[in-house]
């Protein structure tokens, strides 16, 4: 009786584990399964990783790419901007220049109707009016202009001869008031033979003189 107590109890006891162990086993499989599906997991992961990866680097490239040619179409805008720029700057530098010659025209032609009076005028003056006093001058003007009808009733000496030598003439020493100007305009007028008699109580008009007749071999200073 012994024996088959002992082998009884046994059974008793390897029962009373199975039963433990089951339950255990069970939740061994199923973490064994949540593993196995884990590692997939992170295998699929991996793979989406990689993937990921190679899109980013893709997207990079793209951006790499975009960015440059938009830093191209950005110089392209600067370069066209400028030469935009040029380019108004150059039609509003010929539109004024435009208007210049216009002007110029315009002002030839005129110059160019009143060419025959103006030398008339001018002779004149060079001929009566050189010996005469300021106001006499501007009086005889006024009346030869009216006799005339020269346009606008203004005539300058000054302008009708181109008196730009007056600009070197005054680094000579030239005194810068009109009437001597305008002696000086007579004097560049006379043939070689005539000979003007001076007076100039002030000597200003000196030292422009001897600048005036330098090369003049007749005329030694």
């Amino acid at each position: 009786a012994a024996p088959l107590a002992s082998w009884v109890k046994a059974n008793v006891e390897y029962a009373t584990v199975l039963k433990k162990v089951k339950p255990l086993e069970k939740e061994l499989f199923e973490a064994e399964d949540s593993l196995k599906q884990s590692r997939q997991n992170l295998v699929n992961f991996e793979n989406d990783l990689i993937n990921i990866d190679k899109r980013v680097g893709l997207l990079k490239e793209s951006f790499k790419k975009k960015t440059s040619e938009a830093e191209q179409l950005r110089n392209k805008f600067t370069e066209v901007k400028y030469t935009l720029n040029s380019s108004n700057s150059l039609l509003k530098e010929l539109k004024n220049e435009n208007a210049r010659w216009i002007s110029s025209s315009e002002q030839i032609k005129y110059q160019a109707k009143n060419l025959l009076l103006e030398t008339l005028l001018s002779s004149a003056f060079v001929v009566y009016l050189s010996k005469e006093k300021e106001t006499v001058r501007r009086k005889m003007v006024e009346k030869w202009v009216e006799i005339v009808n020269y346009p606008g009733n203004k005539f300058n000496f000054m302008e009708s001869m181109h008196s730009k030598e007056c600009i070197v003439w005054k680094s000579w020493g030239m005194p810068p008031d009109e009437l001597s100007q305008q002696n000086a305009l007579v004097l560049s007028c006379l043939d070689a033979h005539e000979t003007p008699f001076l007076i100039s109580p002030s000597e200003k008009s000196l030292k422009w003189l001897k600048f005036f007749l330098e090369d003049d071999q007749k005329a030694p200073v």
